[in-house]
């Protein structure tokens, strides 16, 4: 895209432009006047054009590095959550079993007085125990 914004300058431009000898001229001194210093410009212009590339190029890689990064941890928060949700799943058809047999009534009576129970040795424990 650099390069592209910039061709038109390079083309249309008279300084990057190898003139005409005048007659009777010496090739030293047009070597001198004109190519030597056409050929620094030119250099020059290619130098920039290759450091904009390479230093875009670097910031591409670093992008795709973070990227990559972030796929590879993504995945393993996927595998850790797929097998997590697995067990869950299991806990859940196990919960739906014991519903089915000894009925909806009964099951909710009972998590009811588990969680009672633990909310109370909970606290039973932090009062035993205070902060210090």
């Amino acid at each position: 895209m650099f390069i592209a914004k910039n061709a038109n300058h390079y083309d249309d431009n008279p300084k990057y432009a190898l003139l005409e000898p005048k007659p009777l001229m010496y090739a030293k001194t047009y070597y001198d006047k004109f190519a030597l210093p056409l050929v620094r410009r030119l250099n020059n212009a290619i130098r920039s054009i290759l450091l904009h590339f390479f230093e875009k190029v670097r910031k591409l890689e670093a992008s795709l590095n973070n990227a990559n990064d972030k796929i590879r941890y993504l995945t393993e928060n996927l595998k850790k959550l797929g097998t997590e949700n697995m067990r869950l799943r299991e806990v859940e058809q196990d919960y739906r079993r014991l519903r089915r047999h000894l009925g909806g009534d009964t099951a909710d009576e009972i998590i009811h007085e588990a969680k009672v129970q633990e909310r109370g040795s909970a606290a039973f424990e932090e009062s035993a125990y205070p902060a210090r």
